[in-house]
């Protein structure tokens, strides 16, 4: 691959993946995923996330991401 080709690619990865996340939460944030939850789900419970904020997050030594 190109140096070129390659940035494009990490830089492209780099955005597909900040705009997936933002996704996910207006997903989370629409009342209509709650609804479905408790039409597939009995009883108590929750959920969780697992977040990796940038600044906490530690770089992939294989990937730089």
């Amino acid at each position: 691959m190109s140096g070129l080709a390659e940035t494009v690619a990490r830089t492209l990865y780099r955005l597909m993946a900040y705009k997936d996340e933002y996704e996910v939460a207006r997903l989370y944030t629409d009342p209509t995923f709650r609804r479905n939850l408790e039409a597939q789900f009995e009883g108590d419970y929750r959920i969780e996330f697992n977040l990796a904020p940038p600044l906490f997050a530690k770089r992939d030594p294989a990937t730089g991401g």
